[in-house]
């Protein structure tokens, strides 16, 4: 039921993930990289929203940081639009593999770090968005800087000039707005909500 990948030599995370992609034969992917931790009912809960929710191509939780840093973090996808300033969130969370495919995947060029914030927009840009359940799910394991091992993880000039980059290649994110999944129809005799069952909760947060 394990399958271990070895590449010849380090294409960095995007390579990783996208030959995962590529070698995965079912409709869901689950991503988690060595420094994160799942909460025994994180994948359960995903893989239920997005079996409930076609519109939504991906779903996270809430994130508790752990190691050098502890917080807990309360941003997600439900920011939208906020991901054109800022990457909310890390790598972990569950996707379509369609979406991954239709897109392309990751850029395997992208090497210094913030690889998953390209994605998100790319999937933005084609899109594909996604959702957060308001529940802490994932963990991550923080550094005293990240900034050492991800050279465009700065929090500075680099990171600024990065974002150049994305909106130079997503300009119509910036111009046209952000995509805002809508609703599939209801099916005979279902009652659906005016809001789904977690948002009460991230506008009260």
């Amino acid at each position: 039921r394990v399958r271990v990948i070895d590449h010849e030599k380090n294409g960095g995370p995007s390579a990783g993930r996208n030959t995962a992609f590529r070698e995965a034969t079912a409709p869901y992917a689950v991503q988690l990289d060595t420094d994160n931790l799942l909460e025994p009912t994180a994948i359960e809960k995903w893989l239920w929203l997005l079996e409930s929710y076609p519109e939504f191509s991906f779903v996270k939780g809430y994130s508790v940081g752990f190691d050098a840093q502890q917080y807990l973090w309360k941003e997600g996808f439900h920011g939208g639009s906020v991901f054109l300033e800022q990457n909310l969130v890390d790598a972990t969370c569950a996707l379509r593999r369609s979406v991954h495919d239709s897109v392309g995947g990751y850029d395997e060029t992208i090497r210094d770090g913030l690889e998953d914030w390209d994605f998100w927009l790319n999937c933005a840009n084609s899109g594909h968005w996604g959702t957060t359940i308001p529940e802490y799910l994932d963990w991550y394991r923080r550094r005293d800087n990240h900034g050492d091992r991800w050279d465009t993880w700065d929090g500075g000039s680099r990171e600024a000039a990065f974002r150049q980059q994305l909106r130079d290649r997503y300009p119509k994110l910036w111009t046209d707005g952000f995509p805002a999944p809508k609703a599939r129809p209801p099916a005979p005799n279902e009652t659906v909500p005016d809001v789904l069952p977690w948002e009460n909760s991230l506008l009260k947060n």
